[in-house]
């Protein structure tokens, strides 16, 4: 009965006519696939219906596997392989059809509005399909009857979103999983100058809260850990911040956090932004930040940026939810408003000290290109607490063994595997063919080494001036007590346009 249901809704349109009274046959018998279905009875069935009917029966399978037997759960995954390869098989006779129709008549055919309906069918089997069978290679690439999302071609989207349904359902191995095939992905977009594409499908991915929580929790203190030992991280951190800020700010409404243990993972975030400010004031001292160090902090002071409104709406909450102590969020808060009130005073200061300075005859009037060197990092970080509480801050990040093995692997990867050179990142990948194939990120392979291609492809990251970061940190720190989201990004001429705004506030 499962394998006729699914097969009759997921039809061309024009052939769509009585299955809403099947439904309503089914549900009556209490059917296990349509028990989360709404039944319109007497409405007219069209692609809406047939994937809310088929969303519906995907849960039913992930459900019965959860609670079946190991024998019977065998059972039931062959049989619901057995269903979802049919309504391939199926949909790929409709594609071919419609196709050929169209090619025979003139006129507009439904072939265009079938190939995004099952675009919608194979994202969800790609997401919430995930351990019960294998796509069929023929939804991932363009041919004359099908072809994939441009955006997203290999769904990496769904295959973010399936380890999502995986850490929802409390599998042990999706974590690691999952930090290595966002890791991955990354690197490849990095070798291919498509970060920015990298970048969406993340923003994407995140609209599963298990993913979103797997980001703020493994992700982002793993990447922010990373940065300070190692410069270059700077770009991971800047495709993930640039992904959750547009995520949590692209409402005018504040995003609310949800889920099993998210609310200590986005307390976890600011603790590992504290400890950063921590360690880069033990090891800098009275010294000046590079230039890295300046934009990794315009990146820090965004994503807190971008995370307050949501905590703050949360300290609205009566009670504690979930037993989490809104003290432990309270207390994040203020630290990071101490230090960032300071740093924005103390930036300010040498702001208006270099304004009312007169300009050198090789420098732009009312533009010091000294502002950098005069901001020093304990001036700066004067309102951070003492080590001891910096500390603390960030134990829950360094307590966690999986973000201490995500940092490692992220630490030993940038060293041997990145190479940058006059701007351009390049990136080494493990072979996986025969000799002499071209690798990704323009290096070629050849016996199981790695080497230079002649021809890089790469990413350009090359960072605006000290200056411009300073004046950027200037106006993200102004931000926080503004309420509104500024900071000093990358530069933009030399990095393809990526990046948050920037904007500037005195």
């Amino acid at each position: 009965m499962l394998e006729l249901w699914v097969l009759s809704i997921l039809k061309p349109a024009r052939v769509l006519k009585y299955e809403n009274y099947l439904a309503e046959t089914l549900h009556r018998k209490t059917l296990p696939f349509l028990e989360r279905a709404t039944v319109l009875v007497g409405a007219k069935p069209d692609y809406n219906t047939s994937i809310a009917y088929f969303s519906c029966a995907l849960h039913h399978m992930r459900k019965s596997l959860r609670d079946a037997g190991s024998t019977r759960s065998k059972q039931d995954r062959d049989e619901y392989a057995k269903v979802l390869h049919l309504a391939m098989q199926k949909m790929k006779a409709d594609l071919s059809l419609l196709r050929t129709e169209e090619a025979e008549k003139s006129g507009k055919s439904e072939h265009k509005a079938y190939i995004g309906f099952v675009r919608q069918v194979i994202s969800l089997m790609k997401s919430h399909g995930v351990g019960i069978c294998v796509i069929d290679p023929f939804f991932t690439q363009p041919g004359l009857d099908y072809s994939p999302p441009l955006q997203d071609p290999r769904m990496h989207t769904d295959g973010i979103i399936a380890y999502g349904v995986r850490l929802g359902e409390k599998e042990v191995t999706a974590v690691p999983q999952l930090f290595h095939y966002l890791y991955n992905n990354f690197k490849i977009a990095l070798g291919n100058d498509k970060l920015d594409q990298e970048s969406r499908i993340l923003l994407k991915a995140m609209k599963n809260t298990h993913t979103v929580s797997f980001v703020l929790q493994y992700m982002i203190p793993a990447i922010v850990q990373a940065s300070s030992q190692i410069g270059e991280a700077w770009i991971l951190l800047e495709t993930y911040v640039a992904a959750l800020a547009r995520m949590l700010t692209r409402s005018s409404v504040s995003k609310e956090l949800v889920g099993e243990d998210i609310e200590h993972a986005v307390t976890g975030v600011l603790a590992s932004i504290l400890a950063w400010l921590g360690e880069l004031r033990d090891k800098t001292g009275y010294g000046k930040l590079s230039v890295q160090q300046l934009y990794v902090l315009n990146l820090l002071v965004t994503l807190a940026n971008a995370i307050r409104p949501s905590l703050e709406t949360y300290l609205f909450l009566e009670g504690d939810p979930g037993g989490f102590s809104k003290s432990d969020v309270e207390d994040a808060l203020d630290s990071l408003a101490t230090v960032f009130a300071d740093a924005h005073s103390q930036i300010g200061d040498e702001l208006l000290e270099c304004e009312q300075q007169p300009a050198a005859e090789d420098t732009v009037p009312g533009i010091p290109s000294s502002l950098a060197d005069k901001v020093r990092v304990n001036e700066l970080l004067s309102g951070l607490p003492p080590p001891s509480a910096t500390m603390r801050a960030g134990a829950g990040g360094q307590r966690n063994q999986r973000v201490q093995e995500f940092v490692r692997h992220i630490v030993a990867d940038v060293r041997k595997n990145w190479i940058v050179t006059d701007g351009l990142v390049t990136v080494r990948m493990v072979a996986t063919g025969g000799g002499g194939r071209m690798g990704l990120g323009g290096f070629s392979s050849t016996q199981g080494q790695s080497t230079p291609a002649a021809s890089q492809v790469g990413t350009k990251c090359r960072l605006a001036s000290a200056d411009d970061l300073v004046r950027g940190l200037y106006a993200g720190l102004g931000a926080w007590s503004l309420g509104k989201q500024a900071g000093g990004m990358r530069n933009k001429s030399e990095g393809g346009g990526r990046g948050l705004r920037e904007e500037l506030i005195f």
